[in-house]
């Protein structure tokens, strides 16, 4: 999985992208959710993930997410199909 963060059209570089695998044992299997900062281009990639339902969510706001906090924030919602790459494209969201 891979996409872009930006704000009014620009990059936000070094932000934090958190993954939230949706499944119970999805989550198992990748040790639990995935966190990682933007490139300089505001990229990022999440690569090899295993098929199923994931959540994004890019924040400077949070050190962590669970599912209550990606609820209020709206979290992107991708499905990762087999051997095939999904991409989303994120605005930074600020905590209230």
């Amino acid at each position: 999985m891979s996409g872009r963060v930006t704000a009014d059209g620009s990059p936000v570089l070094g932000i934090p992208v958190f993954l939230w695998p949706v499944g119970e044992t999805t989550r198992r299997s990748l040790g639990g959710p995935k966190q990682l900062l933007s490139s300089t281009a505001g990229r990022f990639e999440f690569p090899d993930l295993p098929p199923g339902d994931y959540r994004l969510l890019a924040t400077f706001d949070l050190s962590e997410v669970d599912e209550e906090t990606l609820d209020g924030a709206r979290a992107v919602a991708v499905h990762v199909d087999p051997s095939q790459a999904a991409t989303a494209d994120l605005s930074p969201w600020i905590a209230p």
